[in-house]
């Protein structure tokens, strides 16, 4: 609990310092974006800490963290300027909104550390690379970071997201296996009071009122939808755990791993409580098609663990749209550029959160990016009535902003190197003919669009239907849908041709023919339909903004579903190109983007939808019979929540709890705990530890992975992805066996040196990847060359069968001598 709150504390210290900046840039807004403070204040900690280490003007340790605390003190005061108290005397005036936003926070933290201290361990998923980043960043002397899966060489990642973890762990001197949990608990925090912020100011916009108790209602609701909902999977597992529907039900659904009804009595495993206990039963509701996608959403990502790039990027997406959201005003108020006259300093602030979020996750950035330029050029059109301005408006903004970021991330994008992404069109029917992928994980069946996006789309919707738009401007509301759909056409039938139908297929016939059988067109007729009422909605919306001041967030509202729709369109008509060659990480990472934005828009819906209810009026009964088919779409949702919380928990009684990622390896595998806290106690700097390679998602890797030491190679899988290819990579699985198995000393250590080895482990992965899976009679000869190093190093550590060794200051001579001599009559001529 002490350490919760010491975490906690730390980012407190960092919203604080943050403030006076916030209030000055967030100057539209009614909360003078006193939410925004605390997403915001450790972003701006991490990027100073990271841009003075980076320009080795400080070190990348607690001192470093300390002058950059009082840098952004200092900054933020700075931006203030003469208008502090008069921002002082506003936040006055909403203390009891204050008083919610920081119960909010320190609720949603806590109670996120209470769940979590029920399945505290480390495993599985890429927790363990996760977990090497941030011992990684914690340990390296300078920026960038030294890559702990490929020694020599620094991380080739978007790690933005573990240097903000690392500037908190610093400043609360907290150790990394404990700060991996309490970081994926603040995120959410910060998420939350984030979403609460946005549809706060959305709602109290609207009604024009700066402290408004029905906005904080809403502000709550989008909370819940950002991170409390779920998509409706869960139902049907809990029906198949009671035995509710027969297989032909199941079979419709196409859910891939639910065939049917639980057997209860073939496994009564799966049936421990009233909840499903089948082993990660939980894990179907991201797999909907076919194991190979991931339809993930953000509860899903918190209570599965892993802290990714995408889920630390969270609450900073969420500062991005609120940053758009006061870049919509500035520009609607003035109509023209938010940020001309003089003040330099307001793109550059924008600029700040946007190349914040793509350096934690590049993928973030064509979204948010795309949401604050079209603000810009909705505020605009909305303020002159022209559409062609709004249009050159948001151009000009897209480029300001881009070159912005550039600026001011420019040592990120000098050191990292891009590895080769670019836009593919997505052919089903080439998935087809190959077999991979699946089909179903190509493109979306209507029901499983259903089933996964219902929950954030039902809100939105009440406010689509009721969208009438601009007489005369139908052709604006097509185009969303009709442009991308005709490039994405013309594209196959240019490469492709007409092609052919048949059990063959190809080409533009053969792609229309797979998607009508897969009932494709159904989804992206439904998707079509939305974006043209969106279209309506946003014409609606800047009509009103630009009347009456109030009708702003009906625009900004309406833009940021109108994106989060193109984003889904997109991903059935395109894809970015990657190692894995189809959209898997597409719809991985812009289906959570179009989830951030339709959680906040869903939530200010909600609040037209029930503004001005009053029965027994037609259009009442209408709006309170949608807000009742949401709320029961909405309580499906939060199934799936209510579901895995219990199986994970154990129904809240899972021990032993706490939040150190590593204790449960001081009970299953002690000796190679004490031997990684050793490492950790003991070892300065970055040398090089040499330990066993091999497959991804298993312990290779573990002792770099829990120190942050770099390894000659760690999960090879994940550096190619990392780096685009293979280069780097090669030859060195191969140096890291002979370097155990040679009976060469001389050979050892020239191998050793190659990579600047001054570590090597041998303990059970060891003995398991190279004596236990060997043949029988080859086993003594590789067990006795693993104990050579004990010729020419130290022991460092030594714990039952782990044994770690140090190369001393003065080497082994080894030459011709008695040692060599020995060590080769003990293990017999030849070498395996």
């Amino acid at each position: 609990m002490k350490e919760t709150l010491l975490f906690w504390l730390t980012a407190q210290a960092a919203a604080l310092a943050a403030l006076p900046l916030c209030c000055r840039f967030f100057r539209g807004l009614p909360d003078r974006g006193y939410a925004f403070s605390k997403p915001l204040g450790v972003m701006a900690l991490g990027y100073l800490f990271w841009l003075g280490a980076m320009l080795r003007v400080w070190p990348s340790d607690r001192g470093g963290v300390l002058l950059a605390l009082l840098l952004l003190a200092c900054a933020s005061l700075a931006a203030a300027g003469g208008r502090g108290r008069e921002a002082w005397q506003h936040l006055r005036r909403l203390w009891p909104y204050l008083v919610l936003v920081e119960c909010l926070f320190l609720s949603a933290f806590l109670f996120g550390a209470y769940l979590r201290s029920f399945v505290p361990e480390l495993v599985w998923g890429e927790k363990p690379f996760e977990l090497a980043f941030l011992n990684a960043v914690i340990r390296s002397d300078s920026f960038p970071p030294r890559d702990p899966w490929l020694a020599g060489h620094s991380i080739n990642y978007y790690y933005f997201g573990y240097v903000e973890a690392a500037a908190l762990a610093h400043l609360s001197g907290i150790g990394a296996s404990t700060v991996f949990w309490l970081m994926l608990c603040l995120v959410a925090a910060l998420a939350a009071v984030g979403a609460f912020g946005l549809a706060y100011n959305l709602v109290a916009l609207q009604r024009g009122r700066a402290l408004d108790e029905r906005a904080a209602v809403f502000g709550l609701l989008a909370v819940g939808l950002l991170l409390l909902v779920g998509n409706l999977e869960g139902v049907f597992e809990l029906l198949a755990r009671h035995g509710l529907g027969n297989e032909a039900f199941y079979r419709a659904l196409g859910i891939a791993g639910l065939d049917g009804p639980y057997d209860c009595a073939a496994r009564p495993q799966d049936c421990r409580a009233w909840y499903p206990t089948a082993f990660w039963w939980w894990w179907k509701a991201t797999r909907m098609g076919s194991p190979y996608e991931v339809q993930e959403f953000p509860i899903f990502s918190f209570q599965f663990g892993d802290l990714h790039p995408h889920v630390l990027a969270l609450p900073t997406t969420l500062v991005a749209t609120g940053a758009a959201l006061q870049l919509f005003l500035d520009a609607r108020s003035s109509g023209s550029l938010p940020w001309q006259g003089w003040q330099p300093w307001r793109p550059l602030a924008a600029a700040l959160v946007l190349g914040a979020a793509a350096v934690t996750d590049m993928w973030a950035l064509a979204t948010f990016l795309g949401l604050a330029a079209g603000a810009v050029g909705v505020g605009a059109w909305s303020a002159s009535g022209r559409l062609s301005v709004g249009l050159g408006r948001g151009i000009t903004a897209l480029a300001v902003l881009g070159a912005g970021i550039v600026v001011l991330y420019l040592p990120f994008f000098l050191t990292v190197e891009a590895s080769g992404l670019g836009l593919a069109v997505n052919q089903a029917w080439q998935a087809q003919v190959s077999g991979y992928p699946p089909v179903r994980s190509v493109i979306t069946r209507p029901v499983h669009f259903l089933l996964f996006w219902l929950p954030m789309l039902v809100l939105p919707t009440g406010a689509l239907l009721r969208a009438r738009g601009q007489t005369g401007a139908g052709w604006m509301t097509v185009l969303p849908w009709t442009l991308p759909l005709l490039a994405w056409a013309s594209y196959i039938f240019v490469s492709e041709g007409l092609g052919r139908t048949g059990p063959e297929p190809s080409g533009l016939a053969g792609e229309a023919a797979v998607r009508l059988e897969n009932g494709n067109w159904l989804t992206i007729g439904l998707l079509a339909l939305l974006l043209t009422r969106a279209a309506r909605w946003l014409q609606d919306g800047t009509t009103r903004a630009g009347a009456v001041p109030s009708g702003a967030p009906a625009a900004f509202a309406s833009w940021a579903t109108l994106l989060a729709l193109m984003l889904l369109l997109g991903a059935e008509l395109f894809f970015v190109r990657d190692l894995l060659g189809f959209r898997y990480n597409t719809v991985f990472r812009f289906w959570y983007h179009a989830w951030t934005l339709l959680a906040v828009a869903g939530a200010y819906a909600a609040h037209e939808l029930l503004d001005g209810v009053r029965l027994p009026s037609r259009e009442s009964l209408g709006r309170a019979a949608w807000a009742g088919l949401a709320a029961c779409v909405l309580a499906g949702g939060l199934a799936f929540t209510v579901l895995v919380v219990a199986e994970r928990t154990e129904g809240l009684s899972r021990s032993p709890r706490g939040l150190d990622a590593l204790a449960y390896l001081a009970q299953s595998d002690p000796e190679e705990y004490l031997a990684a806290r050793w490492l950790n106690e003991n070892v300065r700097g970055t040398p090089t530890v040499l330990e066993a390679t091999g497959g991804p998602y298993s312990d290779f890797a573990r002792i770099s992975s829990r120190t942050g030491l770099p390894t000659v190679l760690g999960w090879a899988n994940h550096e190619v992805q990392w780096r685009g290819g293979y280069d780097l990579l090669l030859g060195r699985a191969e140096d890291v066996e002979r370097i155990y198995l040679t009976q060469d000393l001389r050979e050892a250590q020239a191998l050793m040196s190659r990579y600047n080895v001054q570590f090597v482990v041998v303990g059970r992965v060891e003995r398991e990847a190279f004596v236990e899976r060997a043949p029988a009679e080859e086993r003594a000869r590789r067990e006795t060359a693993l104990a050579k190093f004990g010729l020419f190093m130290e022991v460092a550590f030594q714990a039952g069968d782990v044994t770690v060794y140090r190369l001393p200051q003065q080497l082994y001579v080894l030459g011709t001598g008695r040692g060599q001599e020995d060590f080769s009559a003990s293990i017999g001529p030849g070498s395996p």
